[in-house]
């Protein structure tokens, strides 16, 4: 829970009604703490907890997305992302690629909208937000 996540569902919430996050995790135990973290936070979207015993971010959220895109096929599913920008490109092969993967296995998804929320880790602080935090900025 930093300003990226927070800045993320900011931008979720003004793309639709329907939003909630997902945490992918191989620890269920870890994923509760979080989700009643994230409760205690305060943001109007659920979290859902996704356990993914083999540490797979990737596999797992798309075939969360894919269910999603099966169950409800009248409807688009936008993915929102957060994405670190480094302040040197070649700084980038030094954070995680999550969101690129996930972005290039979605690709071939046809019901499938990928958005980007860039965060620039030069900038001011992207440590974690606490609940009376939530609306300073």
């Amino acid at each position: 829970m930093n300003r990226a996540v927070s800045e993320t569902v900011n931008h979720a919430l003004g793309l639709g009604k329907h939003v909630f996050a997902v945490h992918v995790t191989d620890d269920l135990e870890a994923g509760m703490r979080l989700q009643a973290a994230w409760r205690d936070w305060g943001p109007p979207v659920p979290l859902e907890v996704v356990h993914s015993p083999y540490r797979s971010v990737v596999g797992k959220l798309i075939e969360y997305v894919s269910d999603i895109d099966r169950q409800h096929p009248e409807f688009a599913v936008m993915v929102v992302l957060p994405e670190a920008v480094p302040r040197h490109w070649w700084e980038g092969t030094l954070h995680n690629q999550t969101a690129l993967r996930l972005k290039a296995a979605l690709l071939f998804h046809p019901n499938i909208i990928v958005s980007d929320v860039p965060y620039h880790l030069h900038g001011e602080s992207w440590s974690y937000l606490a609940p009376e935090q939530e609306g300073t900025d």
